[in-house]
């Protein structure tokens, strides 16, 4: 070995890249785990407009969706109360379909 402090540096170079490789990829399974399950935050959403989103149908004012659910339950093939993630999902799933935002909300864009 002529020049070790070359290949010292490069070993160096080579540790740090694999920390932070490693690093990175510890931090996103912890933030994906903080992030809850996928569904859960459809399904507190659908709970609020459920009753509480304005929007319009044959020009008069609508509140809520809660009256259509049984419709809605049916067009997107669930037997799940619309509270729940999987509500949310199975509509996540028939939005895509559509082509659609996939989030699995209920909101005015995909009444």
């Amino acid at each position: 070995m002529k020049r070790p402090g070359v290949y010292l540096a490069l070993l160096s170079v080579v540790v740090a890249l694999l920390a932070f490789v490693i690093l990175d990829t510890t931090a996103s399974r912890a933030q994906a785990k903080r992030a809850g399950k996928p569904g859960v935050e459809a399904a507190k959403r659908n709970a609020l407009l459920s009753t509480q989103l304005t929007w319009t149908f044959g020009s008069k004012q609508q509140r809520g969706w809660y009256i259509y659910t049984p419709l809605i339950k049916r067009l997107i093939n669930t037997k799940n109360e619309s509270d729940s993630p999987q509500f949310g999902l199975a509509l996540g799933r028939w939005q895509a379909k559509t082509g659609l935002s996939p989030n699995g909300i209920l909101d005015e864009e995909t009444l």
